[in-house]
């Protein structure tokens, strides 16, 4: 045991503050990352690499003082923010350093209750219908989605009325134009 403090900053830690990642994928630069709620919001987060490279500083993603988009204003006690030999209250950070979702949703709707944010692909073929669309679904809902990043628009794609299993991984077959696995 030493009685000398020998830390070093990680300089490789790309990001912080996530709850439940469920598959992040890398595309071109852009990382997306699902993040799975814990009582009220499911939450895309979607960042660049490039900036990453650039700057060296992790992305803040603000579990647990935020759920999607909600602030649970959890206050953390005993967690500070060191300067130089001062500590201070880690939550004013938090609250403006934490990046917000690209796309969130509640778990409660008019239609399902939603839970577990399961991340997918990005489409990269061109003859699709949804090339440069990210898609992912809903594990509890079975809802799917397309979210085109570039453009900031999420449609819904419709699955079959006789659909009776969840969705636990979504992947892109790269054999057959606007089909997944």
């Amino acid at each position: 045991i030493s009685s000398t403090n020998t830390y070093k900053p990680r300089k490789n830690l790309l990001a912080y503050g996530l709850r439940n990642p469920w598959k992040t994928y890398e595309y071109e630069g852009i990382l997306f990352v699902p993040d799975v709620g814990f009582k009220l919001q499911e939450e895309l987060n979607i960042v660049s690499l490039d900036d990453f490279s650039t700057t060296k500083e992790p992305y803040l993603f603000g579990w647990p003082h935020f759920e999607g988009t909600i602030n649970n204003e959890v206050e953390f006690n005993e967690v500070l923010l060191w300067e130089g030999n001062t500590g201070y209250k880690i939550n004013s950070y938090i609250e403006k350093e934490s990046i917000k979702p690209v796309v969130y949703y509640d778990h409660q709707s008019e239609d399902y209750f939603r839970a577990a944010i399961i991340g997918g692909e990005v489409i990269s073929n061109p003859s699709s219908n949804y090339f440069g669309n990210y898609i992912f679904a809903d594990y509890i809902s079975k809802e799917i989605f397309s979210y085109d990043y570039k453009n900031n628009l999420l449609t819904q794609i419709p699955l079959p009325d006789s659909f009776q299993s969840y969705i636990t991984s979504i992947a892109i077959n790269p054999t057959k134009v606007n089909s997944i696995f």
